[in-house]
């Protein structure tokens, strides 16, 4: 759902080209991000936050942006896990590139972010102040030409950088700013922002993003299945076929040894099946699920889910992974790991 949004005609040469030829589909949401620079660059500013689930496209949603945005000013920051608990962190991230504007700000302003960013001593400053001055660099800094904010995985970002931003993002007006915030769920930092929800691709593009990673013809009721498990999921359409012949992708006789998949910055490589089974203790009579044209693809799935759900702390991705998509369903979670399956909400 796309809220509280309004745009404004395109002036000429404002934007950059960009075909969008790194994307397949997403016509709607590349037209939105497209009225919202349209609309920075005849003089006002703007917050859209992106929602998705993980592998959904977001990240190639604020790359489309920053593509078509060729002529504008570009800061970019993302949240990390790591620096979570670290203060101001994300913030120094997207404003260390035009820090040398911070001379035009009020005194008071210009101390609490120079102190917020360790550039000078003092006591903690106040965090509604440090979110001022963040907007008034920001404005600074697009006086001269449009300035696009990016800020991918907002789930991770550090609470001082969080408040920060939210400060921000609601005092926008004229500015010739555009914010993006891309994050799993809207929690309260940005609730009440214009938001624009992702999901996964059509029929026609998940089929056509898939056939990209195919190494020979699948029929095309596997590859409908193939999308109706991934749910659409772009990342996961990418990722799932690796390794795969297509006599495997369409059930086969057997299961791959090994198949990496890459997901969140980790690159897990998932285990034999008959292995990881083994070792969760997964009950015999699983391998005696129908062996039909799309069985063996399905039991391959689920076992990804069970990998996911016995390490999806360790690889700092949402429970479970293709949430709500026929993968890694509750039942069989619960013959894995049943303490897993009480976070899994189907």
């Amino acid at each position: 759902m796309l809220e509280k949004v309004s745009y404004s005609a395109r002036p000429p040469g404002a934007l950059g080209r960009s075909s969008g030829a790194s994307l397949v589909g997403r016509r709607r949401e590349r037209e939105v991000l497209e009225r919202l620079l349209q609309s920075a660059a005849s003089g006002e500013s703007g917050v859209l936050v992106v929602l998705g689930e993980p592998g959904v496209g977001k990240t190639a949603l604020l790359d489309f942006a920053i593509e078509a945005a060729a002529r504008f000013r570009t800061v970019r920051t993302t949240g990390i896990e790591s620096e979570v608990e670290l203060p101001f962190a994300a913030t120094q991230q997207l404003c260390a590139p035009i820090l040398e504007r911070r001379q035009g700000l009020p005194a008071p302003q210009r101390l609490a972010l120079e102190v917020a960013f360790g550039l000078a001593d003092g006591p903690a400053p106040n965090a509604f102040l440090v979110g001022l001055a963040i907007l008034g660099l920001l404005a600074e800094a697009a006086t001269d030409r449009p300035l696009l904010c990016v800020v991918d995985d907002a789930q991770w970002l550090d609470r001082a950088s969080a408040a920060a931003l939210s400060i921000v993002a609601r005092r926008l007006t004229a500015e010739n700013v555009v914010l993006l915030v891309a994050a799993r769920e809207l929690g309260a930092t940005f609730a009440g922002l214009p938001e624009l929800t992702v999901r996964g691709l059509g029929r026609t593009e998940a089929r056509t993003l898939l056939e990209t990673v195919l190494s020979a013809p699948v029929d095309g009721q596997v590859l409908d299945r193939v999308v109706v498990e991934t749910g659409g999921n772009p990342l996961a359409l990418l990722e799932l076929p690796r390794g795969l012949s297509p006599a495997q992708l369409a059930g086969g006789f057997g299961l791959p040894a090994a198949v990496p998949l890459l997901f969140h910055n980790s690159a897990p490589v998932v285990p034999s099946v008959a292995e990881k089974t083994r070792a969760g203790k997964v009950r015999e009579d699983a391998y005696a699920w129908p062996t039909t044209m799309y069985g063996c693809n399905k039991l391959y799935c689920e076992m990804l889910g069970v990998y996911y759900a016995r390490n999806y702390k360790q690889l700092g991705i949402s429970l479970p992974l293709y949430h709500g998509h026929g993968v890694a369903t509750k039942q069989f979670i619960e013959l894995a790991t049943p303490d897993a399956a009480e976070g899994v909400r189907l």
